[in-house]
């Protein structure tokens, strides 16, 4: 599996794969998901007990194997650094965080320059693990944002309404 670093002393094993469809949670240790990654993105699997795993949400998974001399940890720092201070909003803030964030970086087109749909891998329940609340918070949440004119429920699919979004988190980000 991969390429063996030597870090201090200590051995550490690991492989690289860059996605090429699907979506997958990356989860700490303590089994809290810290990031979902898409579509382009990469993911480090390393063989040491502070190592995080990967949980796929999409019915499938394609990913292609690298090999690469130097593992980056500055990507998992910055998800981290990104995820706590998401956990420090208020429930509301936190909710519609996560959904611009993820729904800019994981999202498709729909046609309408406005609006991305929001990926089903993505659903209310790993959504909310991801911000630290209750399902059924998260759905109230939805439903207001959805009275808002912020998300839209069409064919199974949940629709994201940018422009609004943006303008609901722009005071937060300030």
């Amino acid at each position: 599996m991969g390429n063996l670093e030597q870090s201090g002393g200590v051995h550490t094993k690991y492989a690289s794969f860059i996605i090429e469809s699907g979506h997958v949670a990356v989860l700490n240790a303590a089994g809290d998901i810290i990031d979902f990654l898409g579509a382009g993105n990469e993911m480090v699997q390393v063989d040491s007990l502070g190592s995080y795993s990967f949980e796929v949400l999409s019915n499938e998974l394609r990913v292609m194997k690298f090999d690469r001399n130097t593992m980056e940890a500055s990507q998992t720092s910055a998800a981290l650094a990104k995820k706590e201070a998401l956990l420090q909003l208020p429930t509301e803030q936190r909710v519609s965080q996560a959904l611009l964030h993820l729904g800019m970086r994981h999202g498709a087109e729909t046609g309408d320059p406005a609006l991305l749909r929001f990926p089903k891998a993505i659903n209310k329940g790993k959504l909310a693990q991801y911000t630290k609340l209750n399902p059924n918070t998260v759905t109230k949440v939805l439903k207001k944002l959805q009275v808002e004119g912020v998300i839209y429920n069409m064919s199974r699919e949940m629709h994201i309404d940018i422009f609004e979004l943006e303008l609901k988190v722009a005071p937060i980000s300030q």
